[in-house]
């Protein structure tokens, strides 16, 4: 519950945003980077608000932040991104397993909680084509409490389950 009054004074919103954010994994890293990251402030508060027209991440940003080496003509050959849908998020995914993700982020704030029970897994190992991906930000209606079989069942033929590493990725 959020007291009205003059935003950025409400030390209890401020605390709720704490309190949130380590439920799902955001810790000083993180608020610290926020706080001096003016280009990843930007683009959170454009993802929130909605305002974002094209990719969330295009294939030259992912690049950038993960360190991957595209020539232009293969920067070029994803094709142009996609226009943002309402609801969704847009991205570039560069079709990197969950392990090589997590190897190429590690030690740069990163989002991933130190274990170790997936390493053999065959869904951390899974690779994909690079490509731009659009992820529904909600649940698809009326499949809690059921099995994985009867919720592909509540997905139409226009779209797909993503992979965990795509899901990791968005």
């Amino acid at each position: 519950m959020v007291r009205q009054g003059e935003f950025g004074k409400d030390l209890g919103l401020l605390h709720e945003v704490v309190v949130t954010g380590r439920k799902v994994g955001a810790n000083q890293a993180f608020y610290a980077a926020l706080a001096h990251d003016e280009e990843l402030f930007r683009r959170v508060v454009e993802m929130v608000c909605g305002s974002q027209t094209g990719p969330l991440y295009d294939a030259k940003t992912v690049a950038s932040l993960l360190g991957i080496q595209y020539s232009e003509q293969e920067l070029t050959g994803f094709g142009p991104s996609p226009d943002a849908l309402p609801g969704y998020i847009t991205f570039f995914d560069p079709g990197l397993s969950l392990l090589h993700l997590r190897e190429t982020v590690c030690g740069k704030g990163t989002i991933f909680y130190p274990q170790d029970w997936y390493e053999n897994q065959a869904f951390a190992k899974k690779e994909d084509k690079p490509r731009y991906r659009q992820i529904c930000i909600e649940a698809v209606k009326g499949s809690f409490n059921k099995t994985f079989d009867q919720q592909q069942k509540l997905v139409s033929e226009d779209e797909e389950i993503p992979f965990m590493r795509a899901v990791v990725l968005g």
